[in-house]
């Protein structure tokens, strides 16, 4: 109790209405006064004992680690279960003082403001100062070296792409440097991988990492189809290409080769081994080559067909063997204004190799007649002069000029028709409406008649017989023609026998149609404009791809409409190709089955041109002079040689750590 509160304690007894006020004020004068006293001896008590206590926390404080230090010194480790202070500095470079070995307990600042002047510490600090300038050149030097071997693989990859032997890899180099690429070490370096060992390494881990992406690419893939096909190389050495064709398990739902019966053989082809492991594979027999072989089919039908190819391989084998007589061709074509073409060979291994030699044919005949003739005249050896003789008496001939005209005709149908199915990125909904159109152009000219019970013809064989009229006066130029009046009639039945050969092998080796035609539902380029034809489009073609694809896809009519309403209103103008990622990645939950079918169909290779393309570089990297290239070096080069992607797209980062962790480098 305070004395102020003892004094009113005391006067509370009194009436207080009785004290006037001076009283009152007399007497909190007197109390202030004690009061004042006694807190500022009560003031002084605390701050005393204040004091005392801030002195006990410092100093208890003081005796223990501070966390403070390790943001001060930097070189400082502190091990909070043994209660220990260690210098990094000194236990990297192994010093045998405390700080480096046993740990210090002197936890006070001056010791740690001592210990960096000491003698150990300083020599620590400047070994490791010399060990981060190692570090950092080092590091300058590893760069300098990987930007060296990135720059040979980007130059080995340009000679892959260009085939180019590795041979010249280290030329290419030189030429590099004295165009200043700044990228390659000097040349005066002992080690550089500029060789050809070094350079097949540098080639195969390119060839290895692409394989890695393919690979990856296919285990994400819904489905995938193969194509399939053989050949020999310049050293009679055969070999196996297999392509694949996917949309980015039974995955393999496809399968394309060139129908040889090693690969489509009913009982022990390929194929069918395939087939027995995945019942909805799709067997495809190159469209390429269907139609090749279905032309082939049908000269050897035709008589007359055998013996226009006769004489085209004459006329082939008369210039082949002398440069003389192709000036002398030469010669007349630029005296009679005729295009400069080359007497081409039929290749039975070519597609329509055909057409390229009748053309030719055709369009050099007057020439050509010409040539022989003087070529007749010169020469000296009577059995010579009697085979050209002959020849010269089999290319006057009114009928077989005009059969090649319509060969020409009818064979750049066709040729127009392999050249759709050679396309790289052909429409799935192009092939039957492309067979369907070349099919009934050649019924209208070649197998229906007019009112007039004439044939329509086609444009070359209608120019032919306008500019050579029928009869015995007929000649081109100054040569007389042979003429018979059998000849007008046994050409129609030519014609016709012939073209009604081409419709109905081209129908006899594509019987898969309706399948065909079923697929261009699913491009919605191909959909009616109206919403309410659109409501039942496709029901039937889906219906035969659900039969045929029923133990892969189930519900898929169930999906159809929905699918159909989401990109009529949202895709209608966006590229089936282009808009194929967008539904695997976002529609995929809602139309699985749908999806699933467009993964399936868009991998299905119709042809396996990129065999052929695969061949052909084949025999671009494998030449006379690369004989003796091997198997594994050959696809290498043949991995980086058809990779789709430039030199300035392709990422080298894969293919320079297999390169690195092949073995040891030195550089």
């Amino acid at each position: 109790m305070s004395v102020e509160q003892y004094f009113k304690k005391k006067i509370s007894n009194k009436d207080m209405d009785e004290i006037d006020d001076n009283e009152f004020n007399v007497i909190d004068s007197d109390l202030e006064e004690t009061n004042t006293n006694i807190n500022k001896k009560q003031i002084q008590k605390n701050i005393n004992f204040k004091k005392k206590k801030t002195r006990l926390l410092i100093k208890k404080k003081t005796e223990g680690f501070q966390e403070e230090w390790l943001e001060i010194y930097k070189w400082l480790i502190y091990d909070s279960s043994k209660k220990l202070m260690f210098c990094s500095l000194c236990k990297s470079h192994k010093k045998l003082n405390r700080f480096g070995k046993k740990g210090s307990k002197n936890f006070k600042t001056s010791a740690l403001s001592e210990r960096a002047s000491t003698k150990d510490h300083t020599d620590a600090t400047n070994l490791e100062i010399s060990r981060a300038e190692f570090i950092r050149v080092s590091n300058n030097s590893i760069d300098k070296a990987q930007n060296h071997i990135g720059s040979l693989m980007k130059i080995i990859f340009w000679l892959a792409e260009n085939d180019i032997l590795l041979n010249k890899l280290s030329e290419v180099v030189k030429l590099c440097r004295i165009l200043g690429c700044p990228q390659l070490i000097s040349a005066s370096s002992t080690i550089n991988y500029e060789n050809n060992v070094s350079g097949r390494e540098i080639l195969s881990a390119i060839s290895i990492s692409i394989e890695e992406t393919i690979w990856n690419e296919l285990n994400e893939a819904i489905a995938f189809g193969i194509m399939v096909d053989e050949s020999t190389d310049i050293s009679s050495e055969p070999h196996l290409i297999i392509y694949v064709k996917y949309c980015l398990t039974n995955k393999l739902m496809s399968f394309a080769s060139d129908g040889a019966s090693v690969m489509l053989g009913r009982s022990t082809g390929v194929a069918s081994r395939i087939n027995e492991r995945n019942e909805c594979l799709f067997i495809t027999h190159c469209i390429a080559h269907r139609l090749a072989l279905a032309c082939n089919s049908t000269e050897k039908k035709v008589d007359f067909c055998k013996h226009a190819e006769h004489i085209i391989k004459s006329v082939y084998n008369f210039f082949s063997n002398s440069s003389k007589r192709v000036d002398i061709l030469r010669k007349y074509q630029e005296i009679l204004g005729h295009p400069i073409l080359k007497i081409k060979q039929i290749y039975e291994v070519r597609w329509l190799s055909w057409y390229e030699a009748v053309k030719n044919l055709c369009l050099s005949i007057e020439s050509l007649m010409d040539t022989l003739l003087e070529t007749i005249t010169t020469t000296t050896n009577n059995l010579q002069k009697q085979s050209f003789v002959s020849l010269y008496t089999a290319i006057c001939n009114w009928k077989l000029l005009a059969f090649l005209h319509f060969l020409w005709d009818i064979l750049g149908y066709l040729s127009a028709l392999s050249k759709v199915f050679q396309q790289k990125k052909i429409q799935i909904s192009d092939i039957d409406p492309v067979i369907e159109l070349t099919l009934n152009k050649i019924r209208q000219e070649f197998l229906e008649f007019d009112n007039e019970g004439r044939l329509l013809l086609g444009e070359n064989l209608n120019r032919f017989l306008s500019n050579v009229p029928l009869g015995e006066d007929c000649n081109i130029g100054a040569h007389q023609l042979t003429w018979d009046e059998n000849y007008e009639a046994e050409l129609v039945v030519d014609i016709q026998s012939f073209a009604s050969a081409v419709v109905s092998k081209i129908q006899e080796r594509f019987p898969d149609r309706p399948l065909l035609n079923s697929i261009k539902i699913l491009d919605h380029a191909n959909w009616p404009n109206s919403k309410e034809e659109l409501a039942k489009y496709g029901e039937q073609e889906l219906n035969i791809l659900s039969e045929f694809y029923k133990k892969e896809v189930n519900n898929i009519c169930g999906e159809w409409f929905g699918y159909k309403a989401i990109v009529y209103s949202n895709f209608k103008n966006i590229k089936i190709e282009v808009l194929l990622p967008r539904l695997f990645e976002f529609y995929y939950d809602a139309f699985p089955n749908i999806i699933k079918l467009l993964g399936i169909i868009y991998s299905i290779p119709f042809s396996s041109v990129d065999c052929e393309r695969g061949f052909s570089k084949q025999n671009l990297i494998k030449t006379d002079l690369r004989n003796s290239l091997n198997n594994e070096t050959l696809h290498f080069w043949m991995m980086v040689g058809l990779e789709e992607k430039d030199l300035s797209e392709f990422d080298f980062t894969r293919a320079l750590q297999i390169w690195n962790g092949a073995c040891k480098r030195r550089i």
